[in-house]
């Protein structure tokens, strides 16, 4: 597991942003939604088309990665998963993300 901080700027240009913990990338950016979904701060929670920046913690500004959170949806629905350890990361993902198939 590692901290990482994410960063999207929603459709009013304001720049949201949280810590959350997570073992991949795709998992701290559903963690991230998931909490900013459920957070009455956030005026405009993301949508399919936002994107996102997550930052490796503790500071660590060579390793920031971009994706959007359709990426991360699209892993969700139809992404492989490899193994029953994959299946498990790939139904938290869902779990967090609100997925219901």
């Amino acid at each position: 597991m590692a901290f990482c901080q994410v960063k999207y700027r929603d459709i009013e240009g304001i720049v949201h942003q949280i810590d959350v913990q997570a073992e991949s990338l795709f998992e701290a950016v559903a963690a991230a939604v998931h909490q900013f979904r459920k957070s009455h701060w956030c005026g405009h929670p993301p949508g399919p088309g936002c994107e996102f920046s997550v930052r490796l913690l503790p500071e660590t500004p060579t390793q920031t990665y971009t994706v959007t959170l359709s990426q991360v949806e699209q892993f969700a629905r139809f992404g492989v998963a490899k193994g029953a350890p994959g299946i498990i990361r790939k139904n938290k993902l869902r779990e967090l993300l609100g997925i219901v198939e």
